[in-house]
């Protein structure tokens, strides 16, 4: 597989440009369920028993008869909260690298040419996974939610030691699970997405929210 850089800025608007042509906006709900997309896209989901225990994969791509098929875990599909973000994942692989996709038309194919091919498969990775959270979360509605939130919610992010950055955004994604209902990896992931990370944004207006650490 080829590997195609695509910047940040890149993916967000290509994750747009799918939302608002299947009509999700400002005003939809979040989170965003990428199973409508993929459906209205006319692609096949299909929930595949044993795909995790068997060959090491939560989900992949094929292509068979020029029709483009999801492959997902069954388990991980049925049972498993965070199944949404990998099915995010997998639609971003069917929309960012539609292209390299002609020869892959089995579980076997991929693990051959996407999942062992390490000198990109972590960067075709990463691409997948900002696509997935830009479309569950999008840009034009998930800041100012999670802004709004923030300025309400004052007084519980600041029962937490937010020492750094990083824990600070922990600590409000534990707490956006109540509001949210996505698990605390992919919110904690979203507030630190690029480009404009929400945190830092949090950070900006609210500098108060981390503590320095207290001189022994």
């Amino acid at each position: 597989m080829k590997y195609r850089e695509i910047t940040f800025p890149e993916n967000q608007v290509i994750a747009t440009n799918l939302l608002r042509e299947h009509g999700y906006d400002e005003k939809s709900r979040i989170p965003i369920d990428p199973e409508l997309v993929i459906r209205e896209k006319g692609i096949d989901l299909i929930p595949f028993p044993g795909l995790r225990r068997d060959h090491g994969l939560k989900g992949c791509v094929a292509k068979q008869e020029g029709s483009l098929q999801i492959l997902i875990d069954k388990w991980h599909y049925e049972e498993d909260e965070t199944s949404i973000f990998t099915l995010g994942e997998e639609l971003g692989h069917c929309v960012l690298h539609l292209i390299d996709l002609d020869k892959v038309k089995s579980v076997s194919d991929w693990i051959r040419i996407v999942y062992q091919n390490k000198s990109v498969s972590r960067y075709i990775e990463q691409q997948a996974r900002v696509f997935s959270s830009n479309i569950l979360l999008p840009h034009f509605s998930f800041c100012d939610y999670v802004l709004s939130w923030t300025a309400a919610n004052l007084t519980s992010i600041s029962t937490f030691s937010n020492l750094t950055v990083e824990s600070l955004s922990e600590n409000i994604a534990s707490l956006l699970e109540d509001e949210i209902p996505l698990s605390h990896w992919i919110l904690d992931y979203t507030l630190r997405r690029w480009p404009d990370r929400t945190i830092d944004q949090i950070v900006a207006k609210y500098p108060s929210l981390i503590r320095q650490k207290r001189k022994p």
